[in-house]
């Protein structure tokens, strides 16, 4: 059984790696202006943006308003959060 939840865990850390890794890809493609009609592009959107905009419908404070910019730091607390379910996951991980 310990093995069975320690490969579960392994999957779960994988899967939740790749993420932060599309979460990047998508703040990269935004900061380069990628073009959105590109079927790329979409799918990284789709996948990074709905809990993103989760965490800033919760904490509307997380945007920043800078003269003409705005910054929404939602992302950078979803991928923070996400490193700390990853420690976490890893440490039960080894206790088992």
């Amino acid at each position: 059984m310990n093995v069975f939840l320690a490969m579960v865990l392994d999957i779960l850390i994988y899967v939740i790696r790749i993420y932060t890794f599309v979460l990047l890809a998508s703040a990269i493609l935004r900061l380069v202006r990628a073009d959105e009609t590109n079927g790329i592009v979409r799918v990284v959107h789709a996948l990074a943006d709905p809990p993103a905009r989760a965490i800033t419908r919760k904490f509307p404070k997380l945007v920043v308003r800078s003269g003409h910019q705005i910054i929404d730091l939602g992302p950078i607390l979803l991928l923070v959060g996400l490193g700390c379910v990853i420690i976490a996951l890893g440490h039960l991980k080894n206790a088992l």
